[in-house]
């Protein structure tokens, strides 16, 4: 009996740090996402010239709250679609695919801008990405505005 408890403990132990390094790298790769370069003249912008915080889709993919993203110096964001269209956020990003492999990775996702104008509009992403030993990095790029 002691043996099986150990094995199980080795083995509980040994999937939370998997899970804290995969955690990591999906943080690393949203982090790249919310601040690729081409979607910056986006965001909404305050009288201030200050920016509001990003706000993420809970849908199709429920993204970990806990991760250290961060934009503006503020933390994102999450809501459900509900609270999105109640709110009436007027950016916010809906991931729609996510893979992490252990040197590449996958990210398809929208972001939704001057949502509450008469002229909303769309622009839907999709990054490939590389690991090297400096950590993750896009290595190719498609936006298709709507």
């Amino acid at each position: 009996m002691r043996k099986i408890y150990l094995v199980l403990m080795i083995w509980i132990f040994g999937t939370s740090g998997l899970l804290a390094q995969v955690s990591d790298q999906e943080a690393q790769i949203l982090q790249l996402c919310i601040d690729l370069p081409e979607i910056q003249e986006f965001y909404p912008q305050f009288d201030d010239e200050s920016k509001a915080a990003v706000y993420i889709m809970q849908y199709p993919i429920a993204i970990s709250t806990d991760l250290p993203l961060q934009k503006f110096n503020k933390q994102p964001v999450y809501m459900s679609r509900h609270e999105i269209y109640d709110n009436n956020v007027d950016a916010y990003f809906l991931f729609k695919q996510i893979d992490v492999g252990s040197q590449s990775a996958f990210v398809e996702y929208t972001m939704y801008y001057d949502y509450n104008s008469d002229d909303q509009k769309i622009v839907n992403i999709s990054l490939d990405f590389q690991k090297s030993d400096a950590g993750w990095a896009v290595q190719n790029t498609q936006l298709e505005h709507k």
